[in-house]
């Protein structure tokens, strides 16, 4: 079995699940978190998706989220131009879609962008059917010389 300080995940298991309280000072602590940290409430059956346009290839798109409520579904996709409206399975799929207990570890990641376009950073809930879920997250883009 694992032994975790309180400290280090301060998360409160009540009837409705888990819940993490001030999820955006928790991911501050993080180290390495740079960014600022934002929150965003995704509904029942639904997803939210934030577009990152890159411009030159080998800059690093850095991501970091917790979730509160619940696990939530997350996959970084590609489409070729900003504003531009595509369903999830008609867009390149660049890191796969997977669930994560993110309302226990916060995650994270990066992903080197091999060419330019506009990078679709996609938190899903679809398959919740009653719960809406509160992402906290930061997203970088890190462009090298």
């Amino acid at each position: 079995m694992w032994r975790v300080k309180v400290t280090v995940v301060p998360v409160v298991i009540g009837a409705l699940g888990a819940v993490t309280p001030k999820l955006g000072e928790w991911l501050q602590q993080i180290p390495g978190t740079t960014s600022e940290i934002s929150s965003v409430t995704i509904s029942r059956v639904s997803s939210e998706q934030l577009d990152f346009e890159i411009l030159f290839p080998g800059c690093v798109l850095r991501w970091q989220f917790a979730s509160d409520g619940g696990d939530i579904g997350f996959g970084v996709f590609q489409k070729a131009k900003k504003g531009e409206w595509k369903k999830a399975a008609e867009k390149e799929e660049i890191v796969p879609s997977q669930r994560y207990n993110a309302h226990l570890v916060p995650e994270d990641g990066s992903l080197t962008c091999e060419r330019p376009g506009v990078y679709v950073l996609r938190f899903n809930n679809t398959y919740s059917i009653f719960q809406a879920k509160r992402i906290s997250y930061s997203v970088e883009v890190l462009i090298y010389d």
